[in-house]
């Protein structure tokens, strides 16, 4: 079983590689998440943590899920932005495509508009069409109708209410609702 002490100690220990995960260098986190020993000794220490305690487990699986997003992070980071990369396209020349230089990390979206390098000599491209900026206004206008009602004819009020009795009157009311016609026979 584990004390207190023990539990606060590991806790503070997990809490710290939680927050220094940003910080820790590349080789140490490749060590730890860049290949599958690793993963799977991170992924057993979680799992035992867990079968030992509760709470030591799941912040181990939150330390973990820090350095392996960490580790997602930095790979993403190195990519080049947009277009066909030397490796992607081994079949053309050398001097007809180019790898992109990287960009920093919001510039990269913004380089997802712009179109690629054409893969053959000659591609064609049509222009994207642009749909039309209508502007729609929200408030009533002539064609929208109007807020006044209208009666179809009078056959639509034609309804009239039916009289109603006390519950302990059903039998009573059962026979005048026969009377008038209103409901069938009994059963």
């Amino acid at each position: 079983m584990i004390t207190q002490k023990q539990r606060y100690s590991g806790i503070g220990v997990l809490l710290i590689i939680f927050v220094v995960a940003p910080m820790i260098p590349n080789a140490l986190l490749e060590a730890t998440v860049g290949n599958i020993v690793g993963v799977f000794v991170l992924i057993a220490g979680s799992l035992a943590l867990l079968r030992m305690d509760l709470t030591l487990g799941t912040a181990a699986f939150l330390a973990a899920g820090a350095l392996f997003l960490e580790n997602r992070k930095r790979i993403l980071s190195g990519l080049p932005s947009a277009g066909p990369s030397q490796q992607a396209l081994p079949s053309l020349p050398a001097a007809s495509v180019a790898p992109p230089a990287p960009e920093p990390g919001p510039a990269r979206v913004q380089s997802l508009a712009t179109p690629a390098a054409d893969l053959i000599d000659g591609e064609l491209h049509p222009a994207h069409e642009t749909p039309e900026q209508d502007s729609v206004s929200f408030a009533p206008s002539e064609s929208t109708g109007s807020n006044t009602f209208q009666p179809v004819g009078e056959s639509i009020n034609t309804k009239a209410v039916l009289p109603s009795g006390t519950p302990s009157s059903t039998i009573a009311a059962a026979a005048k609702y026969q009377q008038e016609g209103l409901a069938g026979p009994a059963i």
